[in-house]
Order: structure tokens, then C-alpha cells, then sequence
């Protein structure tokens, strides 16, 4: 996923604490989202524990300190990269759903909408974006730093999906006897579930798991008759 978008605007953290960036020269957001990528493809070829300072720094052509000045120490670095690889797959998350939802007028556009989302989303080419969001859900764990910035990614990319969500409430397309942020929260939800199918590894046939969680988002979501 390398690439992928610049570091946040606002603020780096560092082992959980706000390092403020404002003011920060264009070299400088430069560098500092050079070391991100690289650390952020490391994680990916070879989990936190391929991340070496003194080669993420090389491969960006910086300095070791220059690194510490950014990001504070390893865990900071590798604290930042696992919160933009999160932030990256509920951005993707979002951009998949966001061009339908809004161009529904009728029930059936609703139910074409969450058939074809769901066979899009469900395969097994996606496998990796549901992987790492588990991944970096599950290092959270005695990081309450990263904790903090996975949810307000969260809550970010729900936010706007419930917008969507709220707009076909309006039309009468949705149930809106449940909350936009709700149903956004469960249908998200849902994604991530398919990956306690996928530990089998890609052999695994899906399509049983697909089928029925087809017909549950579709019945769930649609306005009570």
C-alpha cells in the first residue's frame, strides 16, 4: 500500500502523544512521510519486527535522528505507520460505497447496491485490507496511543459513511428506526467478520458465508414493511 497519502497535517504521534506539525517545512512533510511509507511497507513485508531504524532512515535517505525528531523513537514510527495503514482501508472502505449509496432512488437500487458491493467487497482479492485492519486492531493491545487513533479514524470514515446513510433514510429507501451511525457501524462491522472465515487461508470457498450475509444486510437495512 505503499504510496497511498501524505501524513496527517495536524499531528504525528509518539508512542501516543500528540507531536504537533503545524508549521512544518514542505522537506519536512516530505521526509516525515518517506520514513511512514517505509515503514509502513516493512510492516507489511515482515511485521513490526522488520522495522529497523537504521534502515527504514537509509531506505528514506535521512538520518537516525532525523527519524527520532518526526516520530520520537521505533514505537512512535511504528504506532503512526499501523494508524495510516488503518486509516487507508476505511478511506478505501468508504470511496467503494460512497458513489451508490447516493445514486439509489428506488428499494431495488438499495438491494442491487448491497448485492453488488458485497460480491465486490467480499473477495478474495480484498482479503488484505480486511487483513490489516484486524491486524491493527489487534496491536492496540497495551497502546493506548494507537488505541486513541484508530478510533477517531473510525469515527471519522463512519461519520461520513453515515451521512450516506442518513440521506436514503430521507428518501425512504433505508429503516430509520435504527440510527444512520448504527446501521454504518454494523455494515462495517460486517467486512471485518469475514475475516475469522479467511484464517483458513484462501482455499477456504466463501461463497456460503457471502450468500447469507448478502441477505442479512439486505433484510436489515431495508425500510420495515
Amino acid at each position: 500500500m505503499g504510496g497511498g497519502g501524505a501524513v496527517d497535517a495536524a499531528l504525528l504521534h509518539v508512542s501516543g502523544v500528540p507531536r504537533s506539525i503545524w508549521g512544518m517545512t514542505k522537506a519536512g512533510e516530505k521526509t516525515a512521510a518517506s520514513l511512514l511509507e517505509h515503514t509502513i511497507d516493512a510492516i507489511q513485508a515482515g511485521g513490526e519486527g522488520a522495522v529497523k531504524v537504521a534502515n527504514i532512515a537509509e531506505s528514506a535517505g535521512v538520518s537516525v535522528i532525523s527519524l527520532y525528531h518526526f516520530y520520537g523513537n521505533r514505537e512512535g514510527l511504528i504506532e503512526a505507520a499501523l494508524a495510516e495503514m488503518y486509516r487507508r482501508t476505511m478511506a478505501d472502505f468508504n470511496d467503494s460505497l460512497a458513489g451508490g449509496i447516493l445514486a439509489a432512488e428506488t428499494t431495488d437500487d438499495v438491494r442491487s447496491l448491497v448485492k453488488v458491493w458485497s460480491e465486490a467487497t467480499f473477495t478474495a482479492e480484498r482479503a488484505p485490507y480486511r487483513r490489516i485492519r484486524a491486524r491493527v486492531i489487534g496491536s492496540t493491545a497495551g497502546r493506548p496511543g494507537l488505541e486513541e487513533q484508530i478510533a477517531q479514524a473510525q469515527e471519522t470514515a463512519l461519520a461520513s459513511f453515515a451521512d450516506a446513510v442518513a440521506v436514503l433514510q430521507d428518501r425512504g429507501l433505508l429503516r430509520d428506526d435504527v440510527s444512520a451511525k448504527d446501521l454504518a457501524i454494523w455494515t462495517s462491522s460486517m467486512v471485518l467478520a469475514r475475516v475469522v472465515l479467511e484464517v483458513g487461508g484462501d482455499e477456504v470457498d466463501g461463497s456460503g458465508w457471502n450468500a447469507l450475509t448478502i441477505e442479512a444486510l439486505t433484510n436489515a437495512v431495508l425500510p420495515r414493511s
